[in-house]
């Protein structure tokens, strides 16, 4: 491509732009756009990292004060009576606890036979639950889901 025009009228040559030689658009290194994760992907992309970081977890839920799944490892039926048992089970605790003039439980551990049942408090009625096998220690498990309790809480609020 010739960039040299004559010059017009009185004009001298080095008075006219130059175009640039710069690359053009698709010769060019551009970086990636982030993603934009939504709120519901972070919660399941959280479900998966705690799965992931204890050994047994064989399931792992998110419920909302009614009982109802909002994040879960599991679908369908299970998922419904997962958070639904979750969340009567919490209810309960705090019941007993009230009753004996104690604060509310943050979290709950159940040993049921070979199982092991690990319920957090998320505040607002919500709750983390994770059902384990007989090798999985709960104050683990329940340590590892405290670490993402606060960005849980932030990412349910967003979804309210």
């Amino acid at each position: 491509m010739n960039n040299r025009h004559a010059p017009a009228g009185n004009e001298q040559l080095s008075e006219r732009p130059q175009v640039a030689e710069r690359p053009m658009m698709y010769e060019r290194d551009a970086e990636p756009l982030p993603t934009i994760m939504t709120p519901d992907r972070r919660l399941a992309e959280i479900l998966e990292e705690i799965s992931a970081q204890v050994y047994g977890v064989h399931a792992i839920v998110i419920g909302d004060r009614n009982g109802l799944p909002i994040a879960s490892s599991l679908r369908g039926r299970p998922s419904m009576a997962a958070t639904a048992m979750a969340t009567l089970a919490m209810t309960a605790a705090g019941k007993i606890t009230q009753s004996l003039s104690l604060p509310n439980p943050e979290d709950i551990t159940i040993h049921a036979g070979s199982w092991n049942v690990v319920i957090l408090s998320l505040g607002d009625g919500c709750t983390l639950a994770a059902v384990a096998g007989p090798k999985t220690e709960p104050a683990s498990l329940g340590w590892i889901m405290r670490l993402h309790a606060e960005e849980i809480r932030e990412l349910l609020a967003i979804l309210r």
